[in-house]
């Protein structure tokens, strides 16, 4: 689980750096970088104007730097979530755990599966980068 988690969180740097690399040019009208990607196109289809509006809205690097500030927060409950997991169970196993605690640990296991859920589906966003497959084949 750790690979897969430790190999989310190099790409979702991958993906911060890419953004923080951008740098607004004050001089530049807003819709200058959506016309260098239409060029040659007509402005007035549909298709042109569909196009337009998704550049505008994932093109953003502050919008990118919440998205990755998201799906940190994530991968920080997930292992946080983890080690309680291994806590709960350390208990379990020495005899030491209370009826409230076994609940506790029932709880947080639940918890666990639907954290790594979410970060295998937070990971599948990446599926096209090298060391998906491993990362993914880490969990067993």
């Amino acid at each position: 689980m750790v690979d897969l988690v430790r190999w989310l969180g190099e790409q979702l740097d991958a993906d911060e750096q890419t953004a923080r690399a951008v740098k607004p040019d004050p001089g530049l009208a807003p819709t200058d970088p959506v016309e260098f990607i239409l060029a040659g196109q007509d402005f007035s289809s549909t298709a042109t104007e569909a196009a337009e509006r998704h550049v505008r809205r994932f093109a953003d690097p502050s919008r990118v730097m919440r998205e990755i500030d998201a799906k940190r927060q994530v991968l920080a409950d997930f292992e946080e979530s983890l080690k309680r997991s291994k806590e709960f169970s350390r208990r379990a196993k020495s005899g030491e755990e209370t009826e409230v605690q076994k609940q506790q640990r029932h709880e947080e296991n639940i918890r666990l599966l639907v954290l790594l859920k979410v970060v295998k589906q937070l990971a599948s966003a990446y599926s096209d980068r090298e060391g998906y497959a491993e990362a993914l084949a880490s969990l067993g």
